[in-house]
């Protein structure tokens, strides 16, 4: 009788483990599946900038002429439209969206711009 009972909790537990086993082999598939079609799919991002006049798209290492267009004008008016007291902000801006290689040249040359505004008392504007 405790030999019938062992037998049929093993075999019970047989057919959960290839349950579990076919269940995580497939689901294992579908991610592969799923990583193969993300990178020979060319997904699309559309972005709407700081300032909205026109749509632009960002794929994997293209973007829209748009898109180049809208951000240096978006940058461009924080580097030239500067003021003692908003210059310590916009360079926490910029900074932000600086690459890693160039961030120190550049946060050294916004400082300096930064010291010569607030020595000077000079703002700047810029009208595309």
């Amino acid at each position: 009788m405790k030999r019938m009972l062992l037998h049929g909790r093993l075999d019970h537990l047989l057919h959960q483990r290839n349950a579990l086993f076919a269940l995580a082999f497939t689901l294992l598939g579908l991610n592969c599946i799923q990583a193969l079609t993300t990178l020979v799919k060319n997904e699309r991002v559309v972005v709407v900038p700081p300032h909205i006049s026109r749509s632009f798209w960002v794929e994997k290492n293209r973007v829209s002429p748009s898109y180049l267009e809208e951000m240096g004008l978006f940058f461009t008016s924080f580097l030239l439209e500067m003021s003692p007291e908003s210059a310590a902000y916009k360079r926490d801006i910029i900074l932000r969206s600086s690459v890693v290689e160039g961030y120190g040249a550049l946060k050294a040359k916004l400082l300096e711009d930064e010291r010569r505004l607030k020595k000077e008392r000079v703002v700047t504007s810029f009208q595309p």
